[in-house]
Formats: C-alpha cells, structure tokens, sequence
C-alpha cells in the first residue's frame, strides 16, 4: 500500500465512524430528532439557583421514576416486617418444641413408673393367686369347690391354673356346677395356649 492509499484509509475511516455512530444511536432509540419542540429553558440570574423547565413527557418520566423508587422502598419494607414476623413465629415454634420435648420426656417417665407399677401389681397378684391355689389345694374338694363357684369366671380361672395338682382340680371342678364347670374349663384351655 502506499501512503496516498493509507492516508485515504484513514480520512474515510475518521469522516465515517461519526456518522455511522449517529446512525447507530438513531436506530437504537438513544437518539431522536424532535421537531417545534420548545427547548427547555434555563432562567438564570446572577447568584441564583437556575430552574430548570421540563415538558410534559420529562415531568411524567420523573413521576414514574419517583412512583417506582417509592413502591421498592414500599416493598423492602414490608419485607423487612413479613421477616421480623416470620423470626417471632420461629422463635415460638422453637420455644413450643423445646416445651413440646419436656413434655415427651416427662411422659416417657412417668410411663416406665406405670409399667413398673402394673408389673409389681401383676407379681403381687400373681403371688396372692398363688397362695389362694395353695390354700384351695389344701382344702377338702367340696369346700374349695362352694368358694371357687362364688368366685368370679376370671379369679376362678387363675386360680384353678395356679393349682399345681390336677386331680384336686378335678375333684373341684366335679364338684362344681356343670355349667359353671364347663366355662371354666373353656377358659382355662384359653388362657394355657
């Protein structure tokens, strides 16, 4: 290339990237001829503060834009309360959890005293069956049989179990009424399996 053909380069390259900036804003919408439009005009006086006057449509952007800063502000706010808001319910649930783990622990307790207390009432009962079978045992079939039919289906049950000699149960239940009997011998097969 020769310097005549570079320095054409380099005029038509300073002459065009102007105009095509131009054209560039104006189809971008960063640019815009507006025709018998007042211009705004700047009253100034010495030592004064200048105002500035605007038309209708810069007046409508400047409300819009000082609409929409109040509705953030307006919305960060509202934020701020629905967290504060949600940090209480958080604290009481937390709070309620803590209460709610005091109570299963205190339940959880006060469970294992019952089941204690139903099994020292189960052996106690087992040993007051026991000692009336021994009794029971011991008696005359006849008499054991009159005070066993008194008893209730459930104690004669038990107690016709816990006595360990099977022909004195038999003689008592012999001795007994055959319905009566018959219940109880249904039950006692019952609660042996």
């Amino acid at each position: 290339m020769k310097l005549k053909d570079l320095m054409l380069v380099v005029i038509v390259g300073v002459i065009s990237f102007p105009l095509m900036y131009i054209v560039l804003m104006f189809a971008t919408g960063g640019m815009k001829i507006v025709l018998n439009q007042p211009l705004p005009i700047v009253l100034s006086e010495p030592d004064e503060v200048k105002l500035v006057r605007y038309d209708k449509n810069m007046d409508s952007l400047a409300m819009v834009q000082s609409k929409t800063y109040q509705a953030v502000q307006s919305e960060k706010a509202s934020l701020a309360d629905e967290k504060k808001q949600l940090a209480e319910q958080q604290s009481r649930i937390d709070m309620e959890s803590k209460e709610l783990d005091s109570v299963r622990t205190l339940l959880a307790t006060e469970r294992q005293k019952f089941e204690k207390a139903v099994v020292g009432n189960d052996s106690a009962e087992q040993k007051r069956t026991k000692k009336l079978a021994g009794v029971y045992g011991s008696m005359p079939a006849a008499d054991a049989a009159r005070v066993i039919e008194a008893l209730q289906e459930n104690e004669a049950v038990n107690i016709l179990n816990a006595i360990s000699d099977d022909r004195q149960k038999a003689k008592i239940l012999s001795l007994i009424n055959p319905q009566k009997a018959a219940v109880l011998s249904h039950r006692m097969i019952g609660s042996v399996k």
